[in-house]
């Protein structure tokens, strides 16, 4: 198994010669702050005297760095693809053998053809390794594409899309806040709103909680944005609100939608949880539409 993942990794940890100083490095993160200072503006997350103030310490971090003796950041850009990917297989590799053999290898288990049982986990290994490549294919062209056509809207949420599917959360925020300044607002907005929850571990936060609130300004009745601040409610104890704020978007949602049946189970785990009468809730949501 140690030989297998080494034999995977090893061509993706060799060492490119591309370098960036770092203070070229540096510069472009702080001017990546300035955006972001402008986006909270917007989105009513600072005050405009909050965004002067942070403005001025980012201005003061720029300048110092500017000053500094450029020194080698070790990767290029896009060699971070590779790490990605190395780091999932090294994960990856070891888990899913030891499910194949909880399910297909434990001697209590009737045995399956030796040949049947090496081409599943070939497969499965296969799959995984050749799907994480595209999609880092993928973030590569688009990086090149924007590289000489920054104003193209698709390709930067495509972008952001393919960073949060490897986990380059923090890039893929900085691709969703293009998209907004290029027009993207809603789409964009939750993308990123959604992505930021995703940092957070399935929390949202306070910054994050207004950005959905925004996106319901510019689209009422937005789903996710209206998912999103009813798990905020769920998040703060006050399950009740949580779960009627569920259930209207249940309600108000076409029930062809393939993620209405996930979010009826959540209903039922959370009400089951609590010990809450679903009945009731639905009864008074009922009552309130009637009047």
């Amino acid at each position: 198994m140690f030989i297998v993942v080494l034999v995977l990794i090893i061509p993706l940890l060799r060492q490119h010669t591309a370098s960036i100083p770092r203070a070229a490095y540096e510069l472009a993160v702080l001017k990546n702050q300035f955006a972001e200072i402008e986006s909270d503006v917007v989105f009513g997350v600072i005050s405009k005297e909050e965004a002067n103030a942070n403005r001025i310490e980012v201005e003061r971090c720029m300048l110092a760095e500017i000053n500094v003796a450029d020194t080698f950041v070790p990767l290029s850009t896009n060699r971070r693809y590779d790490f990605i990917l190395a780091a999932l297989i090294v994960i990856f590799l070891p888990l899913t053998t030891s499910l194949l053999y909880l399910s297909v290898g434990n001697p209590g288990m009737p045995d399956l053809p030796l040949s049947i049982r090496s081409e599943e986990i070939e497969a499965d290994i296969v799959q995984f390794v050749q799907k994480q490549r595209n999609i880092m294919e993928m973030a590569r062209n688009l990086e090149n594409r924007l590289s000489v056509q920054s104003n193209d809207l698709d390709a930067w949420m495509l972008l952001g899309r393919a960073r949060s599917e490897l986990g380059n959360f923090k890039q893929a925020i900085v691709a969703f806040r293009q998209a907004i300044k290029l027009g993207g607002k809603s789409e964009a907005m939750g993308e990123m709103a959604e992505t930021m929850v995703r940092i957070d571990h399935g929390i949202v936060s306070a910054k994050t909680y207004k950005i959905f609130q925004n996106i319901l300004k510019i689209v009422p009745g937005d789903p996710r944005a209206r998912y999103y601040l009813a798990l905020a409610a769920l998040q703060a104890g006050d399950v009740n609100s949580a779960l009627r704020q569920w259930l209207l978007l249940v309600a108000d949602t076409p029930v062809d939608k393939n993620w209405v049946g996930n979010l009826l189970k959540r209903i039922e785990e959370v009400a089951n949880d609590n010990k809450i009468d679903l009945a009731a809730i639905k009864k008074q949501i009922l009552l309130d539409r009637i009047q």
